[in-house]
Order: structure tokens, then C-alpha cells, then sequence
């Protein structure tokens, strides 16, 4: 924004270069540096102005104040200038503590507090018109002009109207003057006159003084001439200024909005965007720049003393970025070129450009940018969301797949999921594949290790018996017979685990071969209940649930039995004497449900899945009957139990005194 309106400058202030006449009136107002504080800027009127010595009518403009050094705080003036057409308004007020009026008697030309105004000295000679008054009211203003004799002749000059009206701090004066008068030069001092008729002068104040002759200082206003040169650029939102060497203000162009702004009047500017409050709010905060300047304030209306101005009066061009007193979000900008005249600088060409046009056109692009960017991180997001849901699903299926693989006896329930994936998941599905593969195969090994084993040692067995049989017929020593009869007990020892692995796989191929019919297991549990009462009798056993009903159950009765005694050896063993045994019975939604419950110790946590694996004991080890016992009994339960649609399970009892095993069979 600021090299734009920096390139358009060059160009107006190239078409201004070498035209002092359009900014000074003459070459001697271009000259006349040392005149600079003692000239008045007279701002321009959008209408005529009604003089009644009030200000009511008078548009916002800073006043140009003159203070007496020796008494600031009781005798001030304040200036302020207005032309319009072919007259000059002047307004002052006057701060005085004590008002003195004009008496007749004491002076015809002008006696107590007064104004002088000195005229001409551009193409006409110098006048001082002295403008006082007898009373608050009507202001009259004479002058003084030689006749042919040399004698001094006061004249009256109607053609300066002014009012005088009294205020709390002193008094206010109104003026209207034709420009004719004027003739380009203007100075004042008022006259602060003491009571009494032969009272001194008291002091004056003004921007001349009161007994010198030189010529007033020149009065500075715009140019109409050079506005319309300037016209041909007109641009909306930007202000052009034409500022001679001084700092004074010699051309101005803007619309009234433009100008207001341009005085950091509290107008609101709304930009054009059609964008979203919240997208314009952000990229305000975006653009907020906290170390901006406040727009410059003004001592007096005309003058202007900033930076960019400085310099290029030096001849730089500048640009500098302000900040509005009546929002954080909108800047001003204002840039600086210097006009040149034969090589030298003649005055400034400054244009002040508001950052809304550009914030506008940040808005439509930003909201765009904000969108789109939105939009496409939205796409990534979700792409990446569902991405991230699809490898959460795999994980979770991997994982419920491998907690599933096994059921609650520890047996392997299915086949783990095979995935065909050629990603990292996709490798570690097989990778768990291959392992439980592997597993299931040494675990199918190991279940019929026990029917090799039977197979395999029977015969060396037998051979080994033979021999001793036929040991003990010859003659041998006292000790050679300890030895004789210790190897027998383990043959026969060693006959009985090939006995109970036998029966494990007799059990396996009766499962296999077994045909199952209709019975009342109501019937068969009274019958059992009653054969183990009497032959575990150092134990009370006890049958809950079944009373009269009739509970039809189709299966293998033998099995059934099979499995009771199983339960019911495993529950003795563990049971102290004088201990209770009990057989529950119970219907549950899917069918039925069988519990063997035994006072005694409770189980390991760790073997609760393993207890009904094959060759699996936690019987200890000074167990009397640990040659009869290899772990087959529970592994024989779940083998029945699983023919018969039911799971097996062995959890230790709430109360914490002993342990329940249960059968849950499923007859839907």
C-alpha cells in the first residue's frame, strides 16, 4: 500500500515541480523564513459566517494562541481564521482580568483595551486599524491617514464589521474583513490599557509589535488554484496535502469523510468486506501493531510539523504508518515527497490514505486464504482421523482376536485371523498366526504324548517285569533281594501311570466312538449321591437343587459318571475329613449347570486356566497317593464336559473356603 501511494505521488509532484507560483504568492512569501512564527493560517469556510460575536457558527478548528510571557495565567489571546468568497473571518478571545472600554474623552482614535490589525504591504502601503468599543456590541475601526498639510486625519473604515462581547475571562471579538484589505499580509496586537485617563499602556500581544513599521507577515491559506491541479488526481479514501518549506498548509484534497478522518475525528469506517466479523477480527489482530504512533496532533490550524514531512523538506521521501486514537485495528498512512523548483525543494506533496481500502481487499483474500486452508486441513484431518480409526479397528481386532484364541481352560478355541495387509500390522497379524500355529501344534503333541507314551513303554515294561519274576526264582543274597523287590515296586508303579494314561485315551476314543441317548439327570444324581455317601463315609455329602423335577438331558450316561467320579476324587482329596462335599444342581437360562464344591485349599491364581490341561496336578508333594495322581483326572472332566456341549470352569469361593467347580451345559 505504501509503495503504491508513494508512485502515484512522484507522479502528482512531478507535475507540480518547477510551479512556485501555484504555492506562493510571490517570491518574496517563498522567502520569508524568518516570518515563519508570526504568520496566521486562515482555514477555509464552507459557508458564510453570521457576525455576532459568538462561535457558535464557527467549524471545529485549532486556535493559534499568543500568551504573555510575564503573565501567562491573566493575559492570553486566542486566534482563529476563516475566509470565505472575498472576506476574512477572524475570531478572538481575549483573556483579561480586567476590561477596560474605549472612552471618547481620553482618545477620538482608540483609548482602553483595543485591537490594531496592520494591513497591506503586498501591493497596497501599511495600514493600522484600531477597532475598540465604548460598551460590548458594535465594533468601530479607524485609521489614521496624513492630509496635505502634514497633519494626521482619523477615518473611519465601515467596511470592517465586528462585534465585541464580554466573557467570564474577558471579552470575545468577531471579525469580518474584505480580502481587499487584507492584500495578503495580516498582523494584530491587542492593547491591554490601565484604568484611569492618563493611564500608561500596559502591555500588547499580538504577532506584531506595537511601535514597529516593518511590513506584517504574509497570511497563509490554501490555494485555490493549486486544489485544482490537484483535482485531476482525486483518488476516494486519500487525502492530499500541498505543505510548503514552513510546515503550512497550502492545498488540500479529500472528500469530507477522507478530511475527517484525516483530523482523527471518531468517524466510523466500515471496510467494504463482505467477510466475516470473525475473519476480520482476526486478521486485525494479525495486523495490530502495538508500537504505532498516534496520529500527530496539531499546535495550531495549518501547521505541519511530522516526521515524514521533515523529511522530505530534506529531500527524502518517506513513509510513516500511524495508529487511530478511536480504534486499534485502523491505521493511517501517510506519505511524503519533496516538490522540486530548479534543483531545490519548494514544498512537500503529503497524502494520508486510511488502511481500511487495503484491509478490505486483506479480508476477501484472507477469509479465501482462511477457507481453504481450513477446508484442506479439514480433508487432512479427517483422511488422517479415519486412517487412524481404520489402524485402531486392525489393533482392536488384533487384539480381540488374540484374547480370544484361547478359551478359559487354555485350550486354543479357533484360528487366529490371517491377514493379507503388506503393512507393519499386516506382518504382526502373521507373525501372532504363525506363533499360535505353532503353539496349537506342541499343545496337540502333548495331549497325545500320553497314548505314545502308553504305546511305547508297555512293552520294555513288561520285559523288565518278566525279568525280576524270573530273578526272584534263583538264588540270590539278602541285599541283592532289597534291590530285587525296590525295582519291582517301581515296575509296578510305573504300571500304574501307563494304566491311568491309558485310560485317558480309552476316555478320548470313547468320546470319539460313543453314541448318546435320553435320560433324567435328576435320576442319575440321586443315584450317584447315594453310592458316594457310603463310600466316602469320613466325609458328608451333600446334593442341592434337584428335589422331584425331571431334568431330560441327552448324552452319554457312562461318560457322565465317569466325569462325577473324576470330580468327586479330585473334591475328596482336598476336602479334610469330617469335611463337606456338595453336589449343586441348578438351571440356568442356557440349560443347566453342575457344581462340585469342596471345603479345603484354595486354588493357585496362576493355574486356575491350567487345571484342566493334561498332566496338570497341584497336589503336593508329600501326598501319599502323588504315584496315582498325574494331572489326567481334571483334564478327563473337561474332555466330557466339552462332548457334552458344556465348559468347565474352577473358581475358589467367595467366603474363601474352598473351591467350586462348574459345569455349564448348553442345551439349546
Amino acid at each position: 500500500q505504501a509503495q503504491s501511494l508513494l508512485a502515484k505521488l512522484q507522479a502528482v509532484a512531478l507535475t507540480l515541480s518547477d510551479k512556485p507560483e501555484l504555492i506562493y504568492i510571490s517570491p518574496e512569501q517563498y522567502q520569508s523564513s524568518q516570518e515563519v512564527d508570526r504568520q496566521l493560517y486562515i482555514s477555509r469556510a464552507d459557508s458564510p459566517i453570521i457576525v455576532d460575536g459568538y462561535d457558535d457558527g464557527w467549524p471545529e478548528i485549532i486556535a493559534r494562541k499568543f500568551v504573555n510571557p510575564n503573565e501567562p495565567q491573566s493575559h492570553q489571546i486566542s486566534f482563529r481564521g476563516l475566509r470565505y468568497g472575498n472576506f476574512y473571518y477572524l475570531f478572538f478571545s481575549v483573556l483579561d482580568a480586567q476590561v477596560i472600554y474605549h472612552n471618547p474623552s481620553v482618545s477620538a482614535l482608540g483609548s482602553g483595551d483595543r485591537l490594531v490589525l496592520r494591513l497591506g504591504g503586498h501591493q497596497t502601503q501599511i495600514r493600522d486599524y484600531v477597532l475598540s468599543s465604548s460598551a460590548p456590541g458594535r465594533l468601530v475601526a479607524r485609521y489614521v491617514e496624513k492630509n496635505r498639510n502634514g497633519s494626521d486625519k482619523i477615518h473611519w473604515q465601515y467596511e470592517i464589521d465586528g462585534v465585541w462581547q464580554d466573557t467570564a475571562e474577558g471579552y470575545d471579538l468577531e471579525i469580518k474583513l474584505p480580502a481587499s484589505l487584507v492584500d495578503e499580509r495580516f498582523g494584530f496586537y491587542f492593547v491591554d490599557q490601565d484604568e484611569g485617563p492618563s493611564a500608561a499602556l500596559k502591555n500588547t500581544l499580538g504577532n506584531v509589535s506595537a511601535g514597529s513599521i516593518v511590513k506584517p507577515p504574509w497570511l497563509i491559506y490554501v490555494s485555490s488554484e493549486l486544489e485544482k491541479v490537484l483535482g485531476a488526481f482525486r483518488q476516494q479514501d486519500t487525502q492530499f496535502k500541498v505543505v510548503d518549506q514552513h510546515g503550512w498548509l497550502r492545498a488540500e484534497l479529500a472528500d469530507k469523510e477522507t478530511l475527517d478522518r484525516g483530523r482523527s475525528l471518531p468517524v466510523s469506517v466500515e471496510s467494504s468486506s463482505e467477510s466475516h466479523w470473525l475473519v476480520k477480527t482476526l486478521l486485525r489482530w494479525i495486523l495490530l501493531e502495538d508500537q504505532l504512533s498516534l496520529v500527530p496532533s496539531q499546535d495550531h490550524a495549518g501547521r505541519f510539523q511530522r516526521v515524514e514531512i521533515t523529511e522530505a523538506l530534506g529531500g527524502n521521501e518517506f513513509s510513516q504508518w500511524y495508529r487511530y486514537l478511536y480504534s486499534n485495528f485502523k491505521m493511517l498512512l501517510s506519505v511524503a515527497v519533496p516538490i522540486y523548483s530548479d534543483g531545490q525543494v519548494i514544498a512537500v506533496l503529503q497524502a494520508e490514505q486510511s488502511s481500511d481500502n487495503f484491509l478490505s481487499l486483506a479480508d476477501n483474500a484472507f477469509a479465501r486464504l482462511l477457507y481453504m486452508s481450513f477446508l484442506i486441513i479439514s480433508i487432512i484431518g479427517l483422511g488422517l482421523l479415519s486412517y487412524a480409526s481404520f489402524l485402531s479397528w486392525r489393533i482392536r481386532r488384533l487384539s480381540d482376536a488374540s484374547k480370544n484364541v484361547l478359551d478359559k481352560d487354555g485350550s486354543f478355541k479357533n484360528e487366529f485371523p490371517y491377514s493379507r495387509a503388506k503393512d507393519e500390522l499386516g506382518e504382526l497379524s502373521r507373525n501372532f498366526a504363525h506363533l499360535l500355529g505353532k503353539l496349537n501344534e506342541n499343545a496337540n503333541y502333548l495331549r497325545g504324548l500320553a497314548r505314545k507314551l502308553s504305546h511305547e513303554l508297555r512293552t520294555p515294561l513288561a520285559i523288565i517285569r518278566s525279568s525280576l519274576d524270573n530273578l526272584e526264582k534263583e538264588s540270590v543274597s539278602s541285599s541283592a533281594s532289597v534291590f530285587v523287590s525296590r525295582a519291582k515296586e517301581g515296575t509296578e508303579r510305573l504300571s500304574y501311570i501307563l494304566t491311568a494314561m491309558s485310560e485317558a485315551n480309552r476316555v478320548e476314543e470313547s468320546i470319539l466312538q460313543a453314541e448318546g441317548s435320553h435320560f433324567n439327570f435328576s435320576r442319575l444324581l440321586l443315584e450317584l449321591t447315594a453310592v458316594y455317601q457310603d463310600l466316602y463315609t469320613q466325609h458328608e455329602i451333600r446334593l442341592e437343587g434337584v428335589g422331584d423335577a425331571q431334568y431330560p438331558f441327552f448324552g452319554v450316561p457312562e461318560l457322565i459318571v465317569q466325569m462325577l467320579d473324576k470330580l468327586m476324587d479330585n473334591a475328596i482329596d482336598f476336602c479334610p475329613q469330617g469335611g463337606v462335599v456338595k453336589i449343586k444342581w441348578a438351571s440356568s437360562s442356557s440349560g443347566y449347570q453342575l457344581s462340585v464344591i469342596n471345603q479345603g485349599p484354595l486354588l493357585p491364581d496362576n493355574m486356575v486356566g491350567q487345571l484342566f490341561d493334561s498332566m496338570v496336578s497341584i497336589r503336593s508333594k508329600n501326598t501319599s497317593e502323588q504315584a496315582t495322581h498325574l494331572g489326567l483326572g481334571l483334564y478327563i472332566v473337561r474332555l466330557i464336559a466339552e462332548f457334552h456341549n458344556g465348559k468347565v470352569a474352577a473358581n475358589n469361593l467367595a467366603d474363601g473356603s474352598g473351591v467350586a467347580i462348574v459345569i455349564d451345559f448348553d442345551i439349546q
